[in-house]
């Protein structure tokens, strides 16, 4: 006898201006899936029936008691609880990393500047970093000019 009946749905939102939207469901359905409503927006149902059976040829009944439902809000508690402890998860998980490698972090950021005392070795011990001494003399006597300066 289900299947013989056929029904109509009477959608309206709340705050919508115009006129409520009209579903009719196919013929042995008892369900409705209705796509696209908006959040936090409360709507207003109401069905009614008829006989499908053609040779019936039934009128439409009366509408049924409105029944109300609110769609969820934008943000779902338990959605914005959950993405939060993610967050949290993860920021301690990048600190741990960077806790971790913090001496290889800091070599790539602010690397050492490589001292040339091995190049030029006595230069810093014996000469005190005199550049204009040449490095190869122990130490030049007052008022001695080198022969590379003399000659220019």
């Amino acid at each position: 006898m289900a299947s013989l009946i056929r029904y109509e749905v009477n959608i309206s939102a709340g705050s919508a201006a115009g006129s409520p939207q009209r579903v009719e469901i196919l013929d042995g359905r008892t369900e409705c899936v209705l796509s696209n409503l908006r959040r936090g927006t409360r709507y207003t149902f109401m069905v009614r029936a008829r006989m499908a059976e053609p040779s019936f040829d039934g009128f439409w009944s009366a509408w049924s008691e409105p029944a109300s439902l609110l769609t969820a809000s934008e943000l779902d508690p338990l959605i914005l609880t959950l993405s939060l402890i993610l967050v949290l998860i993860l920021l301690l998980l990048v600190v741990l990393a960077v806790l971790s490698h913090r001496r290889a972090l800091k070599q790539k950021i602010w690397p050492g500047i490589p001292s040339p005392e091995s190049e030029f070795k006595g230069l810093f011990t014996t000469h005190k970093g005199n550049f204009q001494a040449p490095y190869w003399k122990s130490s030049p006597k007052p008022g001695h000019v080198p022969d590379w300066e003399s000659n220019g």
